[in-house]
């Protein structure tokens, strides 16, 4: 099946490749030579035959070095994709056979087009064309063969390094990218058991039109590493203190809004704090009563957060109720959020699945997916938790057709990163999430509670460590090295849809859930049905994944369109067939 890639020539730089080695001088006097009159150019050396040429206007260029007899190639640059990505096309082609063409037809196919063979690898053979020969109708030529997988230049394109932001606690945030570090208590994980988050940030840091809500205990306004200029702070935005509707900030102790907000979208590269997966998307704080809310004030929380522009919103808590029609004025928020959010193309909403689960103690103790994780609607993300070595958390619930009494869809969708057990479960492990606190003494930083940190339901109490942590850095008691449970895993999977609709924003609520499940990484060895496994769903999240498909969907989508609906799985098949 071809999927049409859309090439745009450059106008003002080309790729030359000689016969022969060839130094920079010597080139651009050939190059001069060549000209029939002179013009302005700079070389760029790519390697010890091949160099870029920019100038004004490429085209005499290429007609004056086909004439030149040291020349293999000159072609314009092409650009591919809303990124703009150069793509040099030079005198090379790659091309995988299909397993059924017999070397007979691979003989006449090479013979016909006058290539020459450079290699052959298991997975592709580099060929070379003649002299002065288009390399992309060659390419194309072979591709409409019916021989190939595919067939295409050998391009050459710029590199972009991964780099990794100056946030002060950066290296603790193994989530987000994990080589093994020490992160807390001694403690380190498995390389690269993460998100990705670098190489997704290569592509993009998220967008600022893209908004996630945080429906929790409040976010504080002006943090320094979430100023107010990346918040979007709203009247009527408190549901959990009608005299003060207006402020939705966090008090006392009540510190998890704050750290949810910061795994989401903590400020990028501002030299102090954290990073959150999505440090360019914004933050739209939304504040419930988290000890004993009515139904219908989270039902007007997730309205309010919808209808108000949120794409996006995570919630990290939950009823203690198994029935996944528990609160049926929640339904029915949820289901008009997903339908009628983004104008129609449907709010994500990420919930986190709780922590009630404790396999140390019992490898049958698999726990319950509380409401409104398990609510019946298949855009819904159910979020577990995975630990530094790419395992299921501890205290993460495993799906179950038949527990809390054969009620439907307790279901885990995907897992990500967070701390691994309770102290209570495992003696020598706590959280371990990074991220953002109360400024100040209040928060969980220092920390105040005695009761244990076994956390009932969705991240519970503070434990008291006698610890300041951080203790040093800019601002340092801003932040908390002390986040975890599935709380901590559902807004790293928010942010990461934010980065989705930061390359993608035409897609669906269902497009995002598709994208995010199906590109999430099989970890743990567990035994995936369907690409599904009841202890992580479809896998760890992967945000370079996940951003790179969503980037490239907008090319094959006319081929795969119905009413403007992207059919994310039908792509995703036809290329598993190829």
């Amino acid at each position: 099946m071809l999927i049409a890639i859309e090439l745009e020539e450059m106008d003002n730089k080309g790729i030359v490749r000689f016969h022969q080695d060839i130094s920079q001088p010597s080139a651009n006097s050939v190059i001069l030579s060549a000209l029939e009159s002179p013009m302005a150019f700079t070389l760029e050396q790519i390697d010890s035959k091949t160099y870029f040429i920019l100038t004004e206007d490429i085209d005499p260029f290429i007609e004056s070095l086909n004439e030149e007899a040291q020349v293999h190639t000159i072609n314009p640059v092409y650009t591919s994709g809303s990124y703009d990505t150069e793509m040099g096309v030079t005198n090379q082609i790659v091309v995988r056979f299909l397993t059924t063409t017999d070397q007979n037809a691979i003989d006449e196919i090479n013979t016909t087009y006058g290539v020459k063979i450079i290699t052959i690898t298991s997975t592709y053979s580099l060929l070379s064309i003649p002299d002065k020969a288009n390399a992309l109708d060659i390419a194309n030529a072979y591709q409409e063969s019916n021989l190939v997988k595919f067939a295409h230049p050998d391009f050459i394109s710029p590199l972009t390094l991964t780099s990794y932001p100056n946030d002060t606690y950066f290296n603790k945030q193994w989530g987000l990218h994990n080589t093994g570090q020490i992160i807390n208590d001694g403690h380190s994980g498995t390389a690269d058991a993460d998100v990705d988050a670098p190489e997704a940030w290569d592509i993009t840091l998220g967008d600022e039109s893209i908004v996630i809500a945080i429906i929790n205990q409040g976010v504080t306004d002006n943090h320094p590493d979430l100023p107010s200029t990346r918040q979007v702070r709203l009247p009527g935005s408190n549901f959990a203190n009608l005299a003060d509707p207006d402020n939705p900030s966090p008090v006392g102790t009540q510190n998890h809004g704050n750290a949810c907000a910061g795994i989401a979208a903590a400020t990028q590269n501002n030299n102090e704090g954290v990073s959150g997966i999505c440090p360019s998307c914004k933050i739209m704080p939304i504040k419930i009563n988290t000890i004993a809310p009515s139904t219908s004030s989270i039902a007007n929380a997730i309205n309010f957060a919808w209808s108000q522009g949120a794409d996006i919103l995570s919630m990290s808590f939950a009823f203690g109720q198994p029935d996944p029609n528990y609160a049926p004025v929640i339904v029915e928020a949820i289901n008009y959020a997903t339908t009628y959010g983004r104008e129609g193309k449907g709010a994500v909403i990420v919930v986190a699945a709780g922590n009630t689960a404790n396999y140390e103690a019992n490898p049958q103790n698999i726990g319950g997916i509380f409401f409104p994780a398990n609510v019946t609607n298949s855009s819904v993300i159910t979020v577990g938790a995975s630990d530094r070595n790419d395992m299921q958390a501890n205290y993460s619930p495993t799906a179950s057709s038949i527990i809390w009494n054969g009620l439907a869809n307790q279901v885990i969708d995907v897992v990500a990163p967070s701390h691994k057990a309770y102290s209570c479960q495992i003696s020598d492990e706590s959280y371990d999430i990074w991220t953002i606190d109360i400024p100040g003494d209040d928060g969980y930083n220092k920390w105040y509670s005695n009761t244990g940190d076994c956390g009932v339901n969705q991240g519970g109490t503070i434990p008291l460590f006698n610890e300041q942590l951080p203790s040093t850095g800019t601002n340092y008691n801003a932040y908390t090295g002390r986040m975890g449970g599935t709380s901590a895993a559902a807004p790293l999977v928010a942010g990461i849809a934010g980065l989705v609709l930061s390359v993608n924003s035409c897609l669906t609520a269902q497009e995002v859930f598709d994208i995010i499940t199906t590109t999430s990484d099989q970890i743990g060895g567990y035994t995936y049905t369907d690409n599904v496994s009841n202890e992580v769903g479809w896998g760890r999240v992967n945000a370079f994944s996940a951003v790179t498909a969503a980037s490239e969907m907008p090319m094959w989508a006319d081929l795969y369109s119905k009413n403007n609906v992207i059919d994310f799985q039908t792509f995703k098949k036809s290329q598993s067939e190829l």
